[in-house]
């Protein structure tokens, strides 16, 4: 062992005890500096360039607009990891929002530690956080993998200033947060606790009228979760979360000691204190499993450490699941009460019967049918599927802040294989969807409430294998019944190329669609869509993209043009 090598062995041990007191592997470690491997690097990078072009003056698009993303995993010595990631992006710069449009993060990994620094998201439990983004630290822990110790420090909103001018974007304060949660998993049992603390900093934007009714708030919950298996087929399992929530801490006054049980809020008489609490048990035999459960969340709880948040309800749930014919079939189901009105102060109780149900099996040899249902009440991102089809954005989908309260989701997909052989495959396939939903919109409810869609997509599909050329036709139809029914629908058709040996790749599109209003027509739009996709050595990818989108609107007696060009260089290493 040479002078150099010897030293740093030494001072990463040295470094190693004193930080974590951790265990090396020394044999590994020392292996590779003989080897002379001390660090290996790699990652991608991509950077992005749109052009957007339109005779409409009121758009709200920048003309140019680029995105800048990256990830690179640094590992040093085969022990010590290091992810980082980042996307930085000049869209919506006009504005400050919430949420980060630019983000950087850094994921260092060293054996069973994981730091999170800059921008991640993380989950403890639905009761008290949840899957909310932050910028800040935190640390992921597992010891022996029984014992996962998670915590946080952060940023989880950016302030946003009042402006008068801008009425669809509320004034917000800036909001920190920080938590813990303790996992415990043995083979038998379940354990684990978590803690979350959220501030909203009073000083964070400037002062405005109470009239606007936006608070400074303050949250601390508290989870509880615990699950044992009593015997091989038999489990139980139960949660519990405590909640309370200050919705206005600019008021020192009055303050309410019995509720400041955790001391890390300022707790005066907008104070609440609220619980939720779950509970299953479930018993296996014969590949079936049969599940019993309850769970009840007080009215008004919320926490700060999730998006959207039900309350107000208790299920009673029973649930069964099943595989058949070796796997292929897959069948599970719940069903249950559910009743909300739990302190009485709503004028009527409403009292359903819910339920989902999911089923994907085989039909012979040439039928794939899958069906999904459920009535459970849920916050998701619902878009009308026209939506994606005349987006002229490249992920349409991304950082929506519209969430809808579905009530009732059904879906069925159905695959029918035509032929299958060296030369060609044809399929076709069947689409169907129904959403009731009601609108919510940061968090509050849209008037017209009580939103029902029915999504429908017929679809063939041509693949020349040896030709490598792939056809598809679809016919798409949605109808929205709300104060005033829309009913849209439209063709599309595409074609999609492979040349050079595969490192060419060709597309072309065409949609047409057709929008009505109580029987009138509204609009009419015509997209045409090429893009082009070129991979060198596996490692270097260049795309572009084009739109030309048209508009006819009958009301207006207008006819719009646009077009987006998109430019993107890809680099893995």
């Amino acid at each position: 062992m040479n002078q150099f090598s010897f030293f740093i062995l030494c001072f990463l041990l040295v470094c190693s005890s004193l930080s974590f007191a951790q265990t090396v592997d020394i044999e590994d470690t020392y292996s590779s500096i003989r080897k002379k491997e001390f660090a290996t690097i790699h990652g991608g990078a991509s950077a992005s360039l749109i052009y957007h072009e339109s005779n409409r003056p009121d758009t709200g698009r920048l003309p140019w607009v680029y995105n800048l993303n990256g990830n690179l995993n640094v590992t040093i010595l085969k022990n010590f990891s290091i992810p980082v990631s980042y996307n930085l992006t000049n869209q919506g710069g006009s504005y400050s929002y919430p949420t980060f449009p630019n983000r950087l993060s850094l994921h260092p990994t060293y054996k069973w530690i994981t730091g999170h620094i800059g921008d991640f998201t993380m989950s403890f439990s639905p009761y008290t956080f949840n899957g909310h983004q932050v910028r800040g630290a935190g640390v992921d822990v597992t010891i022996e993998k029984k014992v996962k110790v998670s915590g946080f420090y952060g940023i989880l909103n950016q302030a946003v200033q009042y402006d008068s001018t801008n009425r669809t974007l509320p004034a917000v304060y800036k909001r920190i947060g920080y938590g813990l949660n303790v996992l415990y998993s043995g083979a038998k049992t379940t354990a684990g606790v978590s803690y979350f603390i959220g501030k909203d900093l009073k000083s964070s934007i400037e002062k405005i009228d109470d009239s606007l009714r936006i608070y400074p708030k303050e949250n601390v919950a508290l989870g509880l979760k615990l699950g044992q298996r009593l015997n091989q087929n038999l489990m139980v399992e139960g949660e519990y979360g405590l909640s309370i929530t200050t919705e206005d801490s600019r008021i020192s006054d009055g303050k309410i000691k019995s509720l400041n049980v955790l001391n890390q809020v300022q707790v005066n008489q907008t104070s609440d204190q609220r619980s939720a609490y779950k509970v299953r048990g479930s018993y296996t035999f014969l590949k079936n499993t049969i599940g019993i459960g309850y769970e009840r969340v007080a009215p008004g709880y919320q926490t700060m450490g999730a998006y959207y948040f039900n309350n107000d309800f208790e299920n009673f749930t029973v649930d069964y699941a099943r595989t058949f014919f070796q796997g292929k079939t897959q069948f599970s189901a719940k069903g249950g009460l559910q009743r909300d009105n739990l302190d009485k102060s709503k004028s009527a109780t409403t009292q359903r019967y819910i339920g989902s149900l999911q089923l994907s099996s085989p039909i012979g040899k040439k039928i794939q049918l899958s069906v999904n249902y459920s009535n459970f009440q849920n916050y998701m991102r619902v878009r009308n599927q026209f939506d994606n089809i005349n987006s002229s954005l490249p992920n349409p989908n991304a950082d929506s802040l519209n969430y809808i309260q579905v009530n009732n989701n059904v879906n069925t997909s159905l695959t029918y294989l035509l032929q299958q052989s060296k030369e060609r495959v044809q399929n076709i396939l069947l689409n169907l969807n129904f959403q009731k939903s009601t609108s919510k919109q940061g968090g509050s409810e849209v008037a017209s409430a009580g939103i029902m869609m029915y999504n429908g997509m017929l679809g063939y599909n041509l693949n020349l294998i040896t030709q490598r050329l792939s056809i598809t036709a679809a016919l798409n139809t949605t109808l929205t019944q709300m104060q005033t029914n829309t009913f849209i629908y439209g063709p599309t058709l595409s074609f999609n190329k492979r040349l050079f040996k595969d490192q060419l790749n060709a597309g072309l599109s065409a949609s047409y669609n057709r929008s009505e209003a109580s029987e009138t027509l509204q609009a009419e739009i015509l997209n045409l869509r090429s893009n082009l996709s070129f991979t060198y050595k596996k490692r270097h990818t260049l795309n572009q993209s084009c739109l030309y989108q048209f508009r006819s609107q009958s009301l207006k007696h207008t006819t719009d043009g646009d077009f987006t060009g998109t430019i993107t260089y890809a680099f893995n290493f």
